[in-house]
Order: C-alpha cells, then structure tokens, then sequence
C-alpha cells in the first residue's frame, strides 16, 4: 500500500509541477524552483498547495492548484495572502460544488416574475434565489446533499 500511496503522491506533484511550469511562463524548470525556494512566502505557498493536493484525487483541482503556483511565480509572489486564501478556499471545493455553482450562477426561477414586460426589475421587490429543492430538479443531487455544498460555499464567501 505504501508503494501505491508514493505512486499516487508522485503523480499528483507531477501535474502540479507541470502544470504550475506552464502557467509561470518560464521555459527553465530551475528558475522555475530557484522562484519558488528564494522566499519564505512562497515555501508556505507550495507546502500548503501539495498539501492539499495530497488528499485530492480530483485532476481538475490538481491542475487548478498547479495553475495558482504558476500564476503566483509570474506575479512574482504578488499578492501572496489572497493565494494562501484561494487555496483554502480550492481545498474545501469538489465536484459536486462546481455543479451547484453552474446552477446558481445562473438567475432563480422566481426572479423572471419579479421584472416588467421591459425586462426593468419592479420596484419593492426582493431578491429571490436558490432553493434546494429547486437545485436538485436541475442536477442529480439529493436535496440535504444539495444543503451541504450550500453550506461550504456560505462559509468560503464569509471567508473572501
């Protein structure tokens, strides 16, 4: 199990790396890690980035945090803080989150009934927005599920 736990850690830094390369726009992998290991900042910022890679599974997040790296790099470690923000934030984020956030992105079903015949929003009305259960007859998610994720993404939002 040991050998397959190595493996799988060697690949996970493996698409972050190659992905993180690629977004820092340097063609050297040296100058590459010579940015990364020249500032304490940016130490934490890989450590906590692989950190949290290492109990994801998920390809997509893996590249997402090997494209804030890279990003990070050619910033020259600009804005540090919101980095280390954005990766506790990705951390916390599956699949099923970004499902819900392409449904609510999008406006409520109630909200069409608030606008006048030209499309202006009619005075005195409130803002309506998602229900779970509206939610779930867009996705194939369980309504106390659908709660859930709701609930990471509240508490990431308090957190920006």
């Amino acid at each position: 199990m040991t050998e397959l736990v190595a493996a799988e850690w060697s690949r996970k830094s493996n698409v972050i790396a190659e992905t993180a390369l690629q977004a820092s726009e340097l063609d050297d992998p040296e100058e590459f890690c010579a940015a990364l290991s020249g500032d304490s900042d940016m130490i934490a910022l890989t450590q906590k980035i692989l950190w949290a890679a290492s109990v994801s599974g998920n390809d997509s997040k893996l590249r997402a945090f090997g494209n804030l790296l890279g990003r990070t790099v050619a910033r020259h470690g600009d804005k540090i803080d919101e980095r280390q923000i954005l990766v506790n934030a990705l951390a916390d984020l599956e699949a099923p989150h970004v499902i819900i956030l392409d449904v609510i992105a999008e406006s409520a079903p109630d909200q069409a009934a608030q606008h006048d015949s030209d499309g202006r929003k009619q005075a005195g009305s409130q803002p309506l927005g998602w229900l779970a259960g509206q939610i779930s007859g867009r996705v194939q998610l369980d309504s106390e599920f659908i709660l859930a994720c709701l609930n990471t993404l509240t508490v990431q939002m308090r957190h920006r």
